[in-house]
């Protein structure tokens, strides 16, 4: 078995928004209430890919909230 991801800071949603240089991800179910935002930069890297899968993952190792992002 194999496991490939990164590990991902949780963050206030402000910060995000105040940094500018992230753009939220909207296609996504709302049920899961949380917010994704991808670094612009990537999405001329993702726009050539004719299928893009983003899985992500929040869980609590040692008290600690972390969160962990696949894309493929």
């Amino acid at each position: 078995m194999a496991f490939c991801g990164n590990v991902i800071e949780l963050i206030e949603k402000q910060k995000v928004i105040e940094d500018g240089d992230f753009i939220e991800w909207t296609d996504l179910d709302k049920n899961l209430n949380i917010n994704i935002f991808i670094e612009q930069n990537l999405l001329p890297e993702l726009e050539l890919k004719d299928q893009i899968l983003i899985d992500v993952a929040i869980g609590e190792i040692k008290g600690v909230k972390i969160g962990m992002v696949f894309i493929k």
